[in-house]
């Protein structure tokens, strides 16, 4: 075999030929395999046509002399692109090349040489079956179609969705993700025939279909599983950049980055949740814009969605809850339920005090029991909590913090008494009172609780005194915390457990930031940042479906849980050499363990529909007996 280029009108491709003699003696050439714009450099050529002919031929790919790496790439490469037709027997009545009579001793079982049948090219395939599974439940492929995808770009679109749940990369290194796994197995295309751009193209053009998209997701989700969808879950995160991002107007430098990263430019979120964790609408945002004015446009976004039966309640974090915010909520008709502000809770120093008037949710765990207590204040239902686990957190981070505030005021006290140069004090006292100010900065928390004072007389002096009464005051109300809402037919018991579900938008933000990639962002544009967004957010799509499935069959697992049991689960190929010289080759996924059946049996997966290929070649026995 060897490899030869042909120049078209618009381009070159290459070509994998072979010579074959046929029945009348004459050599002809014949083409193997059309390889398309697949470079490969001049003076590889040569041994990657030989490493391909002798794994055509049967040789194993775990060679005596290892190939370079270059090479190998190439010929797993090209192997990939063979068709099953093009690698049979040469032309009929084409002699067949001799083999030598097996030796007493060589095991043959129905013909097979079982000494030398091996298996290659196996590749993942368990993970991706729920999130095709999903995706067919939630009917994406026939919006997609509607929305004028072709079948290639709708493939292209599953492989940036599915990357992001099993191994997040960028979209730069799909192509290269794509060539290690089973999709194309399972989708029937050959990735390998295409540029790195179809994965860009895949995520532009979900984006241009985003409103259309997550209006039919929520009504999917609601069919399948009987959402009612009367709690709204609303919170506001930020990522961030690598890189200047500055042809993204979007992308602006702030101090409330989640990830300390306030060297880099941030791009912001807004996400809405149903009450079960589903998505229900997304918004980006500049990355420096205020928390609390993002509400605005999310309660657009949810008006466009339409569809609810009943007037929403809508949690949010006290951070976004501002009068304004509440109002303009109740005006659009939306009930809320908030969390108090932590500096607001000494209103009600008296109430929380008055511990005969509370009483302990029901069904918690003893060394997580929460007390509340329920008041009315005008329009609103205040309900006071309690928490004896939150206050033993609140405690240690009170005394930690205390132990690192003196720690360095009396460094700070030390420099002084021994006239530290840096603090200039025979100029003033403003050298000192700038690195009083810094500790105060940093140490927030219990600095309101101390007055310090400099004396910079002829024996200059530091020193500070706790405040006892206010500290005292407020270590007693260390684990309370109170909640505001306007719905005045909910028992305190009920409000406080539907507030508790807001948890589940942090854990959806943990899950999208550290499991499905959303962060950092590569992109430089605006279109393309807001893009890499909406496949994040699709992809969390999936995983709440493969997440309630398994939760309604009795296996209440997240889905990298799934994922780690399913990993093991691949596409392989079988080969089979036989006594007459032959070499039948099959390539089928492997037969699942307990645990993945059990999976594939909770989700509906049936593993009789995947595609199954088989080949046939002629074996170069005397090869094989030699490895």
């Amino acid at each position: 075999m060897f490899l030869r280029e042909k120049t078209t009108t618009n381009d070159s491709l290459l070509q994998l030929v072979r010579s074959v003699r046929t029945a009348d003696g004459r050599v002809r050439q014949q083409i193997v395999a059309s390889l398309g714009g697949l470079r490969i450099p001049l003076s590889l050529r040569r041994d990657v046509a030989a490493a391909v002919e002798n794994r055509l031929a049967g040789a194993s790919s775990a060679e005596l002399f290892p190939l370079p790496l270059e090479v190998a790439g190439y010929v797993d490469e090209i192997l990939r692109r063979v068709p099953v037709a093009a690698v049979k027997s040469p032309a009929s009545g084409a002699p067949s090349r001799p083999t030598a009579p097996l030796p007493p001793s060589e095991p043959v079982l129905d013909g097979v040489l079982v000494d030398h049948v091996s298996h290659c090219q196996d590749t993942m395939l368990g993970p991706f079956l729920p999130l095709e599974a999903a995706w067919k439940a939630l009917g994406l492929e026939g919006f997609l179609l509607r929305q004028c995808l072709s079948q290639s770009q709708i493939n292209a679109a599953k492989v940036c969705v599915y990357n992001r749940l099993c191994e997040p990369t960028s979209e730069n290194g799909l192509h290269d993700w794509v060539a290690t796994t089973s999709l194309s197995d399972v989708l029937g295309d050959r990735f390998e025939l295409t540029g790195r751009d179809r994965y860009y193209r895949a995520g532009d053009k979900l984006l241009d279909c985003k409103a259309k998209l997550e209006k039919h997701l929520a009504a999917r989700e609601t069919a399948e599983f009987s959402l009612s969808r009367s709690i709204l879950l609303y919170d506001l995160t930020n990522s961030y950049f690598e890189g200047q991002a500055e042809a993204n107007p979007l992308a602006a430098r702030s101090m409330n980055s989640k990830e300390n990263r306030t060297d880099c430019p941030l791009v912001a979120l807004g996400m809405v949740l149903d009450a079960d964790g589903f998505p229900l609408c997304h918004k980006v945002f500049p990355g420096n814009i205020h928390d609390c004015k993002t509400i605005v446009d999310i309660v657009a976004e949810l008006r466009k969605l339409s569809g609810m039966s009943k007037t929403p309640t809508v949690i949010l974090d006290g951070g976004i809850a501002t009068e304004e915010n509440l109002a303009f909520l109740l005006a659009k008709g939306y009930d809320y339920i908030v969390s108090g502000k932590r500096q607001s809770r000494g209103d009600f120093y008296d109430e929380f005090l008055a511990g005969d008037d509370f009483h302990e949710i029901a069904g918690r765990d003893p060394k997580r029991a929460v007390s509340v207590r329920q008041l009315s204040r005008g329009r609103e239902q205040i309900v006071l909590c309690k928490s004896d686990a939150r206050k033993l957190k609140e405690d240690a981070m009170i005394s930690k913090a205390e132990q690192k505030f003196l720690e360095e005021l009396e460094k700070l006290q030390q420099r002084v008494a021994k006239g530290d140069a840096r603090l200039k004090l025979g100029k003033g006292d403003a050298g000192v009172n700038r690195a009083i100010g810094k500790i105060c900065a940093t140490r927030s928390r219990v600095a309101k609780f101390y007055d310090v004072h400099y004396v910079g007389a002829d024996e200059p002096t530091l020193s500070w005194q706790r405040k006892d009464g206010e500290y005292n005051e407020a270590m007693e109300l260390n684990g309370c915390y109170f909640l505001r809402t306007n719905r005045i037919d909910l028992s305190d018991d009920d409000l406080w457990r539907i507030y508790m579900s807001l948890a589940r938008i942090e854990a959806g933000w943990r899950d999208m930031k550290s499991d499905l990639g959303l962060r950092p962002f590569y992109h430089q544009t605006d279109e393309r940042c807001e893009a890499h967004i909406m496949i994040t957010v699709l992809a969390f799509h999936l995983q709440r479906w493969v997440e309630q499935k398994m939760a309604m069959a009795g296996h209440a697992v997240t889905f990298r849980n799934v994922r780690r049991l399913l990993q093991t689960h691949s596409y392989s190929t079988i080969c089979l050499p036989t006594k007459d010289g032959k070499l039948h080759t099959i390539r089928r996924p492997g037969v699942p363990d307990q645990r993945q059946a059990a999976v594939y049996q909770a989700l509906g997966i049936d593993l009789a529909v995947l595609p199954v290929a088989r080949m046939t070649s002629l074996a170069d026995t005397e090869a094989k007996k030699g490895l």
